[in-house]
């Protein structure tokens, strides 16, 4: 955010959020700057004060709980459950940007099919007992499994080494990561730019 003020500065000569007698044929840059600076805050403030997973604020909610005694499955499932209201209203909010003819309508789909697999996804994840495949509970349980596993060592005594214990250790070539789903914002948010400065008309000199 504090890069696109400044460049507006420098392009514009003062920070504004509004294209209010601003043209795309003669006021290309600022437009872009002003479309960078409201789209960045407007995805800052969704991802740190919306509560629907995977979004930032589910995941200080989730580590919250965990830290206070939650169970994952049950971290897991407040999260699944608070989610759900957040997206029948984004769904709202989508019918409505689309019969109204908002250029954001798109937008709004997007974000809440996106949304709703992610959210789908762990709930299969916590029915299958399988949230270790999510990073934030992952080092939940493994944190719970690996207490046991080291009081068994001890108990166990003898003094045999064992190398990989405690651990698992991967040879050969290592395995693909994952996909970010910071990409798949990324997307988004180029597609709420391009939005933003189509809606931005010619100067009535140029039409």
């Amino acid at each position: 955010i504090g890069i696109w003020a400044a460049l507006m500065m420098v392009v514009a000569g003062r920070v504004t959020l509004s294209t209010e007698g601003m043209w795309i044929d003669d006021a290309f840059a600022p437009l872009m700057c002003i479309a960078m600076l409201n789209n960045n805050l407007t995805m800052l403030l969704f991802n740190m004060l919306v509560p629907c997973f995977p979004l930032d604020c589910s995941r200080i909610v989730v580590s919250t709980l965990l830290l206070g005694g939650y169970e994952p499955g049950s971290a897991a499932k407040v999260i699944v459950y608070s989610s759900v209201p957040i997206l029948v209203a984004l769904v709202g909010l989508s019918v409505w940007s689309y019969m109204s003819h908002h250029a954001a309508a798109s937008l709004n789909v997007l974000l809440a099919v996106w949304l709703a697999m992610q959210t789908w996804k762990l709930d299969q994840a916590r029915k299958q007992g399988n949230l270790a495949s999510d990073p934030l509970f992952a080092a939940a349980m493994g944190g719970a499994s690996a207490a046991p596993a080291s009081s068994q060592a001890r108990s166990g005594g003898g003094g045999s080494f064992k190398p990989f214990d405690g651990g698992s250790q991967t040879l050969g070539k290592a395995a693909k990561a994952p996909a970010d789903p910071q990409v798949c914002i990324g997307a988004v948010l180029a597609l709420a730019i391009a939005l933003t400065v189509s809606q931005v008309g010619m100067s009535p000199q140029a039409s």
